[in-house]
């Protein structure tokens, strides 16, 4: 292709060169933006369910009817109070069409204490944009009223047909018109998913905890291909949720379940559409118990929007627990001293129903909540919901704190059981490992690459700074320091030296200040084998030196994957498979004479470290950083995936909210 003359480029670009995305056309543009995953029209469903869910939130519906049909086309009824069908002025076209296919529309948008779940104004829109065509029936006050929208050409969610009522004989309505309600019935655009199969499984899954969390409500999910139906109802509410929980885990209750409403308000203030002022509240039902398991489960639920990987509220929970067991635990004599988060959590099973104003949340798919209100919240109603409980009832309360102190005390009897290293040991183990750096200690600048094997520390000590940067090659795969004891640990060769090398000490003798190094720099192949090896390495620091991941004073060197070489030009890196197709699809990746695949940092020239792994100004370095207010969950994950119980990993691999269990 012939280069164009920039001038000509810049002459070209007017008007014409721009598109406006009127309508939903954005929406399809880049569908992934508000349904995420496109491997099915899953999210598109869970859409027109939260629609519904909100009809079951304001009490005025209690039935939902899915059906999966045989031509992958998608149904849902519910028997709230109808979309309105009527012309409204205010957007021009019937009221229920500005819902389902104008963007920024939606019933959380209007009124200062709506609870609605798409208050984005996007929701059903997205499952409109991806269809092929939706048919609508509404039902209100003896009238039935139809509508159609399809996709025409590149503009989809254009109505069809004109919206239109008929009066229902007041003798006998049609078998499938219910007094007042709404039905949508669509085809997935087979052009935008991989699939058009839905994962029953997870539906059904989705609307029986919703019957939980909604005990009047009834769920019916049915799956013509498979002939299956499931019909839903859980009238024992979140209580019987938690025994579900627990014994989906194989552990018992050491605690009734605490359940109770709550409000809090935030302080702010909004005028609604009347002008009137109103409270800005955040209300839940919250529930909660403990088990004997060695780990915490919680499910968390915004405007009935499920919340897989929690946010604010849990995390504000988390913190009105842990200071209710340790008011009880003074109250009683049972513990001067504060006992840790971590030492609580373990056995507590929470279940949050958040009804919010004005939720935010991580992304479209509303998988974490991040409104910083919800945490304080929170924290705040669990702990004034849970006193008049607790002093009903104070036994199970002393078995919990009971508990927490005996994870208390192993904990401290373990860190204490270390072995101490000698002088002798470490530097015995250093003489053999480390190459220092000339200049080292706090605020020096100096850089301590732990690097992967022998062989390619060979290659970095020869290339690097004698004067700032110092090299500590471990050998192979390191002891997976969370499973072994201190002693054992503290024994190990690797590990002593990469601590002494540090500087810092461990555990109780841990002193940031004594630090040698201000980056700690893991140098590991860009493979699962490299992966692995900085795993371990950063396993042994969250354990024995937690306070230099808080810091921000470890990182990775990230290694480059495929060398491009050209005939008159500095080669181009790239550092994963992806990275690098994309770069051969440019212009400058057409133009590569040669492309070399490294195996490792061993095999590569010493210019190529110097320039990926030494220079400041061309390597790319990744930071590990853990906020201090996130460090019990994070300890609670390496726990799951690093520690001996098999039972909390298990939990984690076979959750279907993360992978898709296949039967074949």
């Amino acid at each position: 292709m012939a280069k164009r003359n920039p001038k000509d480029l810049i002459e070209a670009y007017d008007d014409s060169q721009v598109e406006i995305y009127e309508g939903l056309k954005h929406i399809l543009k880049r569908p992934s933006m508000y349904l995420g995953s496109l491997d099915t029209p899953q999210h598109t469903l869970e859409e027109a369910l939260m629609n519904s869910l909100d009809e079951v939130k304001l009490g005025v519906a209690n039935e939902i009817n899915i059906v999966l049909h045989k031509d992958h086309s998608i149904s849902i009824r519910d028997n709230g109070r109808g979309i309105p069908p009527q012309h409204s002025d205010k957007f021009g076209m019937p009221t229920a069409r500005a819902l389902l296919t104008v963007p920024n529309t939606g019933k959380g948008l209007a009124g200062a204490v709506s609870t609605s779940s798409s208050q984005n104004g996007i929701g059903m829109k997205a499952t409109v944009a991806t269809a092929d065509w939706m048919d609508v029936k509404i039902w209100r006050n003896g009238t039935e009223w139809t509508d159609r929208y399809e996709l025409k050409g590149k503009e989809p969610g254009v109505p069809v047909v004109k919206l239109k009522g008929r009066e229902l004989p007041s003798t006998k309505a049609p078998k499938d018109a219910p007094e007042h309600g709404t039905y949508l019935h669509w085809m997935p655009n087979a052009n935008v998913f991989d699939s058009l199969d839905v994962r029953v499984k997870d539906i059904v899954s989705l609307c029986e905890f919703q019957t939980y969390l909604n005990p009047g409500l009834k769920i019916t999910v049915e799956h013509e291909a498979k002939k299956t139906v499931h019909e839903l109802q859980n009238p024992g509410g979140l209580p019987s949720l938690i025994g579900k929980l627990a014994e989906t885990s194989d552990s018992k209750l050491i605690t009734p379940v605490y359940q109770f409403p709550a409000a809090f308000d935030t302080g702010a203030r909004v005028r609604n559409d009347e002008g009137e002022e109103e409270a800005v509240v955040i209300t839940a039902t919250v529930a909660y118990a403990w088990s004997d398991a060695p780990s915490h489960q919680t499910m968390l639920y915004t405007n009935n929007v499920p919340n897989p990987n929690g946010g604010t509220p849990i995390r504000g929970s988390f913190a009105g627990v842990s200071k209710l067991i340790n008011k009880y635990a003074k109250e009683l004599s049972m513990s001067k001293a504060t006992i840790e988060q971590r030492d609580i959590l373990p056995g507590l099973i929470l279940v949050l129903d958040i009804t919010h104003p004005n939720p935010q949340f991580e992304g479209q798919t509303k998988k974490e909540v991040t409104s910083k209100d919800a945490m304080n919240a929170l924290s705040t109603m669990v702990v004034s919901g849970s006193e008049l409980l607790y002093d009903r009832n104070i036994e199970p309360i002393k078995a919990v704190i009971k508990a927490a102190l005996a994870r208390a005390a192993a904990r401290k009897k373990e860190e204490e059981s270390k072995v101490a290293v000698s002088k002798s040991e470490a530097n015995k183990a250093l003489s053999k490992k480390l190459e220092p750096a000339r200049n080292t200690g706090p605020g020096s600048g100096a850089q301590l690459f732990i690097v992967e094997g022998d062989s390619a520390g060979g290659t970095v000590i020869e290339e690097r700074d004698v004067d700032s940067q110092a090299v500590i090659p471990l050998r192979g795969k390191i002891l997976n320091t969370w499973k072994a004891a201190p002693a054992k640990a503290m024994a190990n060769a690797e590990i002593v030296a990469m601590v002494t090398a540090i500087g810092t000490g461990v555990g109780a003798d841990f002193d940031i200040e004594k630090r040698n190094y201000d980056q700690i720099i893991i140098t590991s192949d860009q493979d699962p084998d490299g992966s692995h090896i900085s795993c371990l390495i950063l396993t042994a620091i969250l354990k024995y030196m937690p306070q230099l991941l808080v810091e921000g004073y470890v990182y990775r060197v990230m290694t480059p994957l495929y060398v491009n070489s050209f005939k008159s030009k500095p080669p181009r890196y790239t550092y994963s498979n992806r990275e690098q197709e994309a770069f051969l699809k440019t212009r400058e990746g057409k133009t590569v004479t040669k492309i070399k695949r490294n195996k490792g940092i061993g095999e590569v020239s010493a210019d190529l470290v110097h320039e990926t792994i030494i220079n400041k100004s061309t390597r790319r370095l990744l930071r590990y950083r853990i906020k201090e207010e996130f460090m019990d969950d994070a300890l609670a994950i390496v726990d799951s995936l690093m520690g001996d119980e098999a039972a909390p990993r298990k939990a984690i691999f076979f959750n279907p909210d993360i992978y898709e269990l296949v039967e074949e």
